[in-house]
C-alpha cells in the first residue's frame, strides 16, 4: 500500500525534508533523521521489532522518534453488543494477516532498551457517537472485511446489527486505544 504524503507537501519550504521508504524492504541511513513518526502502521507488520530498530538507528543524535499505534489495551472485552462482537472478529482478521493487536504496550519498554532517553508514553481511548464519521468509517470497515469477518466465524446477522448500531446517534461507542511513545537518540 502506498502512503499518501500529500498533506506533507509544504514541508520542504518550511525547511522539511519527507522521505517514504518500504519499511519492510528499504533500508533508512543511519543516523540521519531529527523527527520520525509512524502512525497505525507498525502493528501490521510483521517485521515491526527489526522495523523499530531501523527506526532508532535513523535519528540523528538528539532525534525524537514517536509511535502510535493501537492496541485493545483494557478495551476489548468491554466493547458491548454486535459493536464489540464484530471488532473483536475484525481483531482476529488482522492478527490472522500478520497484525499484533497488543504489542503497542510494550513500547516504552522496547525504545529504552533500544537506547532511547528520555521516553515517555500515554494512550488514548477515543469514543465515538453513532451516526459520526468514526461510526461511519467503523461501519465501512465492516463492509469492506465482510468475508473474512464470517469466515472467522462472525454472523452476517450480527455484522448488519453492527453496521446498524453505528448509525444510531443515541449510542455512543469505544474504540481500542491509540498508544503513543517517544523517546530521543542521546545526543
Amino acid at each position: 500500500m502506498d502512503a499518501d504524503p500529500r498533506h506533507l507537501a509544504d514541508l520542504p519550504d518550511r525547511g522539511g525534508e519527507v522521505a517514504q521508504v518500504d519499511l519492510a524492504a528499504d533500508e533508512l541511513p543511519e543516523r540521519a533523521f531529527d523527527f520520525v513518526h509512524t502512525r497505525f502502521v507498525l502493528l501490521h507488520i510483521a517485521q515491526r521489532d527489526n522495523i523499530l530498530k531501523q527506526l532508532a538507528r535513523a535519528l540523528a543524535p538528539g532525534g525524537l522518534l514517536m509511535l502510535e499505534e493501537g492496541d485493545v489495551f483494557g478495551v476489548l472485552d468491554e466493547m458491548p453488543g454486535a459493536f464489540g462482537e464484530i471488532w473483536r472478529a475484525f481483531a482476529r482478521s488482522t492478527e490472522v494477516a500478520g497484525a499484533n493487536q497488543r504489542w503497542a504496550r510494550d513500547l516504552p519498554v522496547q525504545l529504552e532498551a533500544l537506547g532511547l532517553v528520555g521516553v515517555e508514553a500515554d494512550a488514548h481511548i477515543p469514543m465515538f457517537r453513532g451516526g459520526s464519521p468514526s461510526a461511519r468509517m467503523w461501519s465501512l470497515t465492516w463492509r469492506q472485511t465482510h468475508d473474512k469477518l464470517v469466515a472467522l466465524g462472525a454472523s452476517p446477522k450480527v455484522i448488519a446489527t453492527a453496521q446498524a448500531d453505528l448509525e444510531d446517534e443515541q449510542r455512543w461507542f469505544c474504540a481500542p486505544p491509540t498508544v503513543r511513545a517517544w523517546g530521543r537518540a542521546p545526543e
